[in-house]
């Protein structure tokens, strides 16, 4: 195998992970020893196919030819520990105990703990990494504002818009993505749309994240005209951005311009159909009350519905009366997937609803028989200044 450092390095960029992986392990069984940039370029394989053990293997190998003072290697080190979600602990340390903390180990740290949902943490190592007298880059404002998007704190996300202004990266357009993204969190739309309007270039991911924020707080007039001018732009949408729309009408009952889009993508045959657009086609047909529509579709459409697509009707048929129909497909729902206990509650729910009491205490028998508990959810709530970070 010739220059199977840059064979594995080819690999990665074109997400060939498996590959990259088979690619090091043979240069293991050819003797050849793998250098610095070779490692550098497996590790991230290893954190994206969880394969954690050899990761480590790699570790130790690294340690023993010197490899772990590279910074570079660091990097990809600690992205890798934090990726496998079992602990911060060993990326933690690794941090640490680098001599060298530069803007790269920096940035490293900081996003595998926003990337992790620890935002509290990241936003607390952001503030240390200024403290420290080290400048961020762009990579390391990302993080940062993923972090304060999690944190769904205004203030926070104001201080650090006001920042990444005063660094003059505003402009870069990962950046203006993710801020249009944060404040369309926040509920803060004329912020978000008043960025994109800045944006000296945008992507089919500019448009989408503001289309999907429009239709998250119900504003799916808005999030059309959006689209179209989108598509007069000479802008061509996406997978992504056929999600967001169908989502912006789906939350705001738009079934008649859903249903247009949807039909007109499918005749197009530009963007490849995946189960999370119908997903959103048949919710979205369901909530309407068109039932038949949405049924049809499922029996219809090329892929294998999922569990959540009968979830939903399911749920469709039951706001809307249909208890036959409802009473069928969720008897269905718990055949394939009979370990879910919101499945056998969803049934217990239908019966309640067409009074069918017998067939409620039979559901709860049989839950209590298998060890099913219902689930329940929780919501958060900021008060106060809960978290506070000067920027």
């Amino acid at each position: 195998m010739r220059f199977p450092g840059l064979r594995c390095s080819g690999c990665i960029a074109n997400l060939d992970y498996g590959m990259a992986v088979d690619c090091f392990r043979a240069m293991q069984m050819n003797g050849v020893k793998p250098n610095r940039i070779t490692l550098i370029a497996v590790l991230p394989a290893c954190a994206e196919l969880g394969c954690i053990k050899h990761g480590k293997e790699i570790h130790g190998y690294a340690f023993r030819q010197g490899f772990d003072l590279d910074h570079h290697f660091l990097s990809s080190l600690i992205h890798m520990y934090c990726k496998s979600g079992k602990s911060m602990h060993p990326a933690k340390l690794i941090f640490e105990r680098s001599k060298v903390k530069d803007v790269v180990i920096w940035s490293s740290i900081i996003g595998s703990y926003s990337r992790s949902g620890h935002s509290v943490e990241a936003m607390s190592l952001f503030k240390r990494m200024r403290a420290e007298g080290i400048e961020p880059n762009s990579v390391t404002l990302l993080a940062v504002i993923t972090a304060c998007t999690n944190l769904t704190e205004l203030e926070l996300g104001n201080a650090t818009h006001g920042y990444i202004v005063k660094c003059g990266l505003n402009f870069d357009i990962f950046i203006g993505n993710a801020l249009i993204n944060m404040y369309s969190k926040y509920g803060c739309l004329v912020a978000s749309h008043q960025i994109f309007k800045e944006m000296h270039i945008k992507d089919s991911v500019s448009w989408s994240t503001l289309i999907a924020g429009y239709g998250l707080h119900g504003y799916g007039k808005e999030a059309l005209c959006l689209f179209h001018d989108m598509q007069d732009r000479m802008v061509e949408p996406d997978a992504i951005t056929l999600i967001a729309i169908l989502s912006a009408c789906n939350h705001t009952g738009l079934v008649k311009e859903g249903k247009q889009i949807f039909d007109n993508v499918k005749q197009e045959g530009k963007i490849p159909l995946t189960i999370e657009h119908y997903a959103c086609l048949i919710d979205l047909l369901g909530k309407s009350g068109k039932i038949d529509d949405a049924f049809d579709i499922v029996q219809t459409m090329p892929l294998k519905p999922s569990a959540t697509i009968w979830s939903s009707l399911v749920s469709a048929c039951k706001t809307h009366g249909r208890f036959e129909i409802a009473e069928m497909l969720a008897h269905h729902l718990i055949k394939s997937e009979p370990g879910n206990a919101a499945n056998h509650t969803l049934l217990s729910v239908i019966y309640a609803e067409s009074k069918n009491w017998p067939g409620v205490e039979e559901v709860r028998r049989f839950m209590r028989a298998q060890g099913l508990n219902k689930t329940y959810g929780f919501s958060q709530i900021s008060i106060g200044n809960s978290a506070s970070f000067p920027i």
